[in-house]
């Protein structure tokens, strides 16, 4: 069978796109990535082509390791009232960037059931988990459940193709 391939982040994408940044506060270190300096990065990709705002609020970068030129950190973003984190890079030239796509799950979910119905003429409900929203690096893969009316449950594997938040779904 062959995978459908299709965009699920939405307004929520967040493109790895070539940002400037600035200083922050000198009590941090050169090295360190600022929240107000992520903050911006995110909100500039994340509203770029975004059909409703996306607002980017509580950023935290508790520790920054710096190697061979390059900041990196696990930060903690809530983006539209919901927590995800995400690992940022800022290269030697001051550039912002990140290694995974944030896929909006119920955008997700909405999708794969959709495939089910005009694949195979199958009514089904999706769930992904819980979350709202997952920081997923390309090629990993996010496991859902349909389940049909009679209670039948089948897997399908989403897949994320790349840090623009495409996937390819495999129906079972």
């Amino acid at each position: 069978m062959r995978p459908l391939r299709h965009w699920v982040g939405g307004a929520l994408v967040v493109l790895l796109a070539a940002a400037g940044c600035s200083g922050g506060s000198s009590d941090e270190g050169d090295d360190a990535l600022k929240a107000r300096e992520v903050r911006r990065f995110l909100e500039r990709d994340l509203n770029e082509g975004a059909v409703t705002p996306v607002e980017v609020s509580d950023v935290r970068c508790p520790r920054t390791v710096t190697k061979r030129n390059t900041a990196r950190a696990a930060c903690q973003v809530t983006i539209n009232g919901t927590a995800v984190e995400l690992n940022i890079e800022r290269s030697g030239t001051g550039r912002l960037s990140r290694g995974e796509a944030v896929i909006d799950v119920p955008k997700t979910e909405q999708f794969v059931a959709g495939q089910y119905d005009a694949r195979l003429g199958l009514a089904v409900i999706v769930e992904c988990g819980p979350e709202v929203l997952l920081a997923v690096a390309p090629g990993a893969t996010i496991d859902c459940t349909a389940t049909d009316a009679d209670g039948a449950a089948v897997a399908a594997v989403v897949t994320v193709q790349d840090l623009a938040g495409l996937v390819t779904v495999a129906l079972a």
